[in-house]
């Protein structure tokens, strides 16, 4: 079996974020995985230890997602796939690459935090 996680990375609660020119200023935040995604490839590492199978993290968005995606790996992913994306993209695209992805994986469980 395969079971999927699909995550995010978001500013840690902590982080203090600075607004300029009407956007969000991420340059100083510290960024990590979602928590309710970090629960998710719990999950899927739990379903793949209890019925066998493997368990794939799969990330859409920019270079610095890299930390996210081996966080998840540390906590016992098998692999990970990144769709590197810089700059805005609109949620139908978002929707139409990470459906691509996963009609290539073909799990048979996916799971994503929120």
């Amino acid at each position: 079996m395969k079971f999927v996680a699909i995550i995010r990375q978001v500013p840690d609660s902590e982080s203090r974020l600075k607004i300029d020119g009407g956007k969000v200023d991420l340059s100083g935040a510290t960024l990590i995985l979602d928590q309710m995604d970090e629960y998710a490839v719990e999950e899927v590492i739990r379903l793949q230890e209890k019925h066998g199978g493997e368990s794939v993290i799969v990330a859409l968005g920019p270079e610095r997602f890299e930390e996210a995606v081996r966080t998840a790996l540390a906590m016992g992913a098998d692999r990970a796939v990144h769709l590197v994306q810089e700059g805005y993209l609109d949620p139908i695209s978002q929707a139409q690459a990470l459906a691509e992805v996963l009609r290539e994986e073909a799990p048979d469980v996916g799971l994503t935090g929120g």
